[in-house]
């Protein structure tokens, strides 16, 4: 695959694993679940961003980015993953409601300035907002 045909793939796995527009079609279900509802908000969240690196990790680079996009563009995706399933496991979202859910998921670790650079250098963002695409 071409750098083109790459970041053309890569973007359109990122836009079709929305987490916004998924939270969106299921936050009048999620605002109506007893506490601890909330944790059911934070595991949806956790299952796109862990599909979206599999999906992201099932293209093929082109062989000379390789090891950049791995670092900069694909761990960036495995650590959130990471850190929103040590989030589902832990005490802290047991019992939250939905709100205190999204309250959570504001405090997921910040993209890296290097990372950032290196996707809108390279074309995959345009670094307009968050890697999650919570707007």
């Amino acid at each position: 695959m071409d750098r083109e045909d790459y970041i053309r793939a890569a973007r359109e796995v990122r836009d079709l694993n929305n987490i916004s527009e998924a939270l969106r079609s299921r936050a009048s279900f999620a605002m109506g679940l007893p506490i601890g509802g909330g944790r059911r908000v934070i595991e949806v969240v956790a299952e796109i961003v862990r599909q979206t690196e599999r999906d992201l990790r099932a293209l093929e680079p082109p062989h000379a980015d390789e090891w950049d996009i791995e670092q900069h563009f694909l761990r960036p995706w495995s650590e959130l993953a990471e850190h929103l399933e040590a989030l589902v496991a832990s005490p802290r979202a047991r019992w939250v409601g939905p709100r205190g859910a999204f309250r959570l998921l504001e405090e997921v670790p910040p993209d890296r300035p290097e990372d950032v650079e290196f996707c809108v250098a390279y074309g995959l963002d345009d670094g307009s907002g968050p890697a999650l695409l919570l707007d």
